[in-house]
């Protein structure tokens, strides 16, 4: 599943950036509600973590098309830190995906 994420957002430009002090789990739920309405039912949400030289993290979020293979929306946002939920979705992997 990474390799297809990685290989979609390789081709697409995240035009907003978002930086905040610490990124919340909350946040990233709203922005998942918000753009519920035109998913489809092949539609995945998911958040990439990578984390940065400077202990900080850029988290790539987005919904994913599997009939597709395309991005169909996401944003990047830079944060210091990440709350504990967020911080436990990623704990085993820079993947994170929401069903």
């Amino acid at each position: 599943m990474l390799e297809l994420i990685l290989s979609a957002l390789a081709g697409l430009i995240i035009e907003v950036v978002l930086t905040v002090v610490v990124l919340a789990f909350a946040a990233v739920v709203d922005w998942f509600v918000r753009r519920h309405a035109v998913m489809d039912e092949d539609d995945i949400a998911f958040t990439l973590r990578q984390q940065l030289d400077n202990g900080a993290y850029t988290i790539v979020q987005g919904i994913f098309d599997e009939a597709t293979g395309q991005v169909t929306d996401a944003r990047r946002v830079n944060a210091n830190r990440l709350d504990p939920r967020l911080a436990r979705a990623h704990a085993r992997d820079d993947l994170a995906v929401y069903t």
